[in-house]
C-alpha cells in the first residue's frame, strides 16, 4: 500500500537534504523512492518485494555518511525509537508526514524538527520536517 506520493520535486529535496549522504529509508514499504533516486537503501521489518531489505531500523547500526528518512510512516513509536538508536552518530534525519502525525511519530525529538520546504503532497497536509542533531544544523534554523 503507498501513503505518499512520491514526485520528482520531493526527490530533489530530498537529494539536496542528503547532501551526498547515503540515503536510508526507514520503514519503506515498497520502496518506491528507490525507483527514482540512487544513493539509497529501502529498509522495512516487513519487505513486499526483493528491493526492499528486511531490516529493524530501530536496531540498524546506522553511520555517520547516512541520513535516514521516513515518509509517511506508521505511528507506533517506530521513529521515535530509530531516532533514539542513531541521534549519536548522524547529522540529521527528514520525516515527511501530516502535521497532526508529528507528536505522535516524534515523540522527545519533536522541539527539533521543522519544515524545510513548501512542498505539500498529494493529499495537500504532508510536510517535509528536517530533524537537526548536528549543532550547527541547529544553528541554521534559529537564524
Amino acid at each position: 500500500m503507498i501513503f505518499c506520493k512520491i514526485d520528482k520535486q520531493l526527490v530533489k529535496i530530498i537529494e539536496k537534504e542528503a547532501n551526498g549522504r547515503l540515503i536510508v529509508d526507514c520503514g519503506a514499504g515498497e520502496g518506491q523512492l528507490q525507483d527514482l533516486t540512487h544513493n539509497i537503501i529501502s529498509l522495512d521489518i516487513r519487505p513486499v518485494n526483493k528491493k526492499v531489505l528486511q531490516r529493524d531500523c530501530t536496531i540498524f547500526p546506522f553511520k555517520e555518511n547516512m541520513m535516514p528518512i521516513f515518509i509517511r510512516p506508521c505511528h507506533s513509536g517506530f521513529v521515535e525509537d530509530t531516532l533514539m538508536n542513531c541521534y549519536r552518530t548522524i547529522k540529521s534525519a527528514l520525516y515527511i508526514s501530516n502535521p497532526k502525525n508529528l507528536q505522535t511519530d516524534l515523540g522527545i525529538f519533536l522541539k527539533l524538527a521543522f519544515i524545510i520546504s513548501e512542498w505539500v503532497g498529494e493529499d495537500a497536509e504532508e510536510r517535509i520536517y528536517r530533524i537537526p542533531f548536528d549543532p550547527l544544523l541547529r544553528e541554521n534554523k534559529e537564524n
